[in-house]
C-alpha cells in the first residue's frame, strides 16, 4: 500500500493544506451496493476536494458514480497507478473515469483518483450548493429582489410551488418534476435564511427537526418497538406525536369546533375533501347550508355562483362546512372525539387517517 505521503508528493498536494476528503475505494463500495437505500451512508461535499484511494477495477463502477453525483461529469481527475510508482498523474473527466479505468488497468490493479474541489456555487449536486447561493443572494451586494423578501411575502409560494409538483406527477412529467422539486427545496432554503437573517432558526435547525421527529416517529424502525402491521404503525404515530405535544405545552385542540384539526390556510374545499374521505361528511352533502333544508338548491352552478358572488368565498365556504357539521352531525363528531382525543390533541389533523402518517 502506497503511503499517503508518496501520494501526496506524486500529485504535488498538501492535503491538509487543501481540506482533503479521504476515502477508501472499499469503502464507498460496501456503502453505496446496496443504492438507493444506503444513500447518505458516504457522502462527497464537491466544495472540497477528495482523494480516493484503492480503487480496484471491481468498484470502478461505483466509486464512479459515486464521484459524478458529487462533482458532475465535466469535473477533472487526476489517477495514479500505485504500483507504478514513476508514472505522471493521468487526466481524464469523471465522464470518463470508468470507461479509461477498465479499458487501461490490469484486474489487479489499484488505482488512486484525486477531484480538485469545485466552485461552492456551481458544485450544482449538492444540497449544501443550495443553501449557499441563497445564502449569497440574500447577501450584501446580492440580489435586490431576494434581499427585499420577508417569509411574509413569500408566505404563498410554497403551496404555488407544491400545486406544481402535482402538476408534474398527474402529467408523468419526470424532467418537469425534478425542475419543480428543486423549486420546492428552493422555497424552504430562501425561508430558512430569511429567518436565520433574523437571527431565529437555520436550515441546520430544519434538518435537525425532521430528521429527529422521523427517527422519533418510526420506533419500529430505530428501535425495538414491534409492530404486525400499518394500523400498528399510523397508532404508534398518533400516539408520540400526541406526547410530544402534550410535552411542548401545545394548546389542546378544540374538539367542540369540528373544523379545529385543520390548518386555518388550508382550502376549505380540501377541508371538505378529507372529512368526505374519513366519513364524517353528512350524507346530504348536496344541501344548501345557507338556507333552510326546504329551500335547498342541489346543483354545482348554485354552488358555484353562490361562492363567487361573496366578498371572501373561502371564508363562506368553511363557515358553512363548520355550521353543517355543528348542526346535523355534532353527536356523531362528539363521540368520535372522545376516542380520538390523543390523535388530535395539540395539532391540526393534516397526518393519519387519509392514506399515510404525516408530520
Amino acid at each position: 500500500m502506497v503511503s499517503l505521503d508518496r501520494i501526496a508528493e506524486r500529485l504535488n498536494l498538501d492535503l491538509m493544506a487543501a481540506q482533503s476528503q479521504l476515502f477508501a475505494g472499499a469503502a464507498i463500495r460496501s456503502a453505496l451496493d446496496r443504492a438507493p437505500f444506503q444513500r447518505g451512508l458516504v457522502s462527497v461535499d464537491p466544495a472540497r476536494p477528495v482523494l480516493v484511494v484503492g480503487v480496484t477495477p471491481d468498484a470502478i463502477d461505483v466509486i464512479a458514480r459515486f464521484l459524478v453525483d458529487g462533482y458532475g461529469t465535466d469535473a477533472e481527475c487526476h489517477l495514479l497507478d500505485t504500483d507504478i510508482d514513476d508514472e505522471p498523474p493521468t487526466s481524464v473527466s469523471l465522464g470518463q473515469l470508468h470507461l479509461f479505468l477498465t479499458s487501461n488497468r490490469p484486474a489487479d490493479s489499484e488505482t488512486v483518483i484525486w477531484v480538485g474541489a469545485a466552485d461552492p456555487y456551481r458544485s450544482g449536486r449538492s444540497a449544501e450548493t443550495l443553501a449557499r447561493i441563497i445564502a449569497r443572494l440574500r447577501a450584501p451586494g446580492g440580489c435586490p429582489w431576494d434581499r427585499e423578501q420577508t417569509s411574509g411575502s413569500l408566505r404563498d409560494d410554497l403551496v404555488g410551488e407544491a400545486y406544481e409538483v402535482m402538476d408534474a406527477i398527474d402529467n408523468g412529467d419526470d424532467r418537469n418534476l425534478v425542475e419543480e422539486l428543486g423549486d420546492v427545496l428552493m422555497a424552504v432554503a430562501l425561508q430558512a435564511q430569511i429567518a436565520e437573517d433574523e437571527g431565529r432558526f437555520t436550515l441546520a435547525d430544519v434538518y435537525e427537526a425532521v430528521n429527529a421527529k422521523l427517527i422519533r416517529r418510526h420506533p419500529h424502525v430505530f428501535g425495538d418497538a414491534r409492530v404486525t402491521g400499518t394500523e400498528d404503525i399510523v397508532a404508534n404515530w398518533n400516539r408520540i406525536k400526541a406526547a410530544e405535544k402534550a410535552s411542548s405545552g401545545a394548546v389542546p385542540l378544540d374538539l367542540d369546533d369540528p373544523l379545529a384539526r385543520f390548518p386555518a390556510a388550508m382550502p376549505a374545499l380540501s377541508v371538505v375533501a378529507r372529512l368526505v374521505g374519513r366519513g364524517e361528511w353528512p350524507d346530504d352533502v348536496f344541501i344548501d347550508p345557507f338556507s333552510p333544508a326546504d329551500e335547498a338548491e342541489e346543483t354545482v352552478d348554485w354552488y358555484a355562483r353562490r361562492l363567487a358572488a361573496s366578498a371572501d368565498p373561502e371564508a363562506e365556504l368553511r363557515a358553512a362546512a363548520r355550521r353543517l357539521l355543528t348542526a346535523d352531525h355534532g353527536l356523531r363528531f362528539a363521540a368520535s372525539a372522545g376516542e380520538r382525543t390523543e390523535e388530535w390533541t395539540g395539532e391540526h389533523d393534516d397526518g393519519p387517517g387519509s392514506n399515510a402518517p404525516e408530520p
